[in-house]
């Protein structure tokens, strides 16, 4: 492997490669869940303008203009299409559970990857983040 810059990555095991690799699969998932959110905040922007969508220019320039925006301000657009207000809990939920994964789930395992009770410690708060994302992404 090569030496990167700046960056010293934790020596490789067999603990820490499972927990990494659960790490990896959740960023995937949430990467997922924040796309389809995007693609149903672009869609739902010009559903409600009651226009077809084939080759046209506006739809594309907003469906850009969304695809910028951040999970937070889709899920908003997503809320103010007249969803009920439990599913629109259940993506806050899941938009938090994502920016604690993507932002924060790896800082500091370190040392706790090494310990069974670390990892298993590690592995319950993803799979509880993870759940929200889930739930939030039916």
């Amino acid at each position: 492997m090569s030496e990167l810059p700046f960056l010293e990555c934790p020596e490789r095991t067999a603990f820490s490669d499972e927990c990494y690799s659960a790490f990896g699969r959740a960023l995937y998932t949430v990467q997922q869940y924040e796309m389809k959110c995007r693609a149903l905040a672009a869609l739902g922007a010009e559903i409600r303008k009651d226009r077809t969508l084939a080759d046209d220019v506006d739809f594309t320039k907003a469906a850009r203009a969304i695809w910028k925006q951040t999970l937070g301000a889709n899920i908003s657009l997503l809320k103010s299409y007249g969803l009920p207000a439990e599913i629109g809990n259940i993506l806050d939920k899941g938009r938090i559970a994502r920016n604690e994964i993507a932002h924060g789930a790896g800082l500091g395992t370190e040392d706790c990857i090494e310990t069974d009770a670390g990892r298993l410690r590690i592995l319950q708060q993803l799979q509880c983040r993870m759940r929200a994302v889930a739930e939030a992404d039916l």
